[in-house]
């Protein structure tokens, strides 16, 4: 099972309880550990500097893989709502 949201992040399943979300910048990683540090199905979050096309990486383990990817997708519409509004305050 796997998750790609539209240019903000990617979450990959290792196995049935580790997890790994490829990042497109750091604001997004700062994010999305800040929420997950807040959720008690997951745990040994830790944030790895990549190189590449994704230049941040999230490892951790969680309980629920159907919880985790309904969070992710509730995170990614936020993220969204928020560039939105960001560009609305230009003008």
């Amino acid at each position: 099972m796997s998750f790609k949201s539209e240019g903000n992040f990617e979450l990959r399943f290792i196995d049935q309880t580790k997890f790994e979300i490829d990042c497109a910048n750091k604001g997004q990683e700062l994010f999305i550990l800040g929420e997950l540090r807040k959720s008690n199905f997951v745990k040994d979050i830790c944030a790895v500097e990549m190189r590449g096309v994704y230049p941040y990486q999230i490892t951790g383990k969680t309980i629920s893989q159907e919880w985790l990817t309904s969070l992710l997708k509730e995170w990614d519409e936020d993220l969204n709502n928020v560039e939105v509004s960001e560009y609305k305050d230009l003008n």
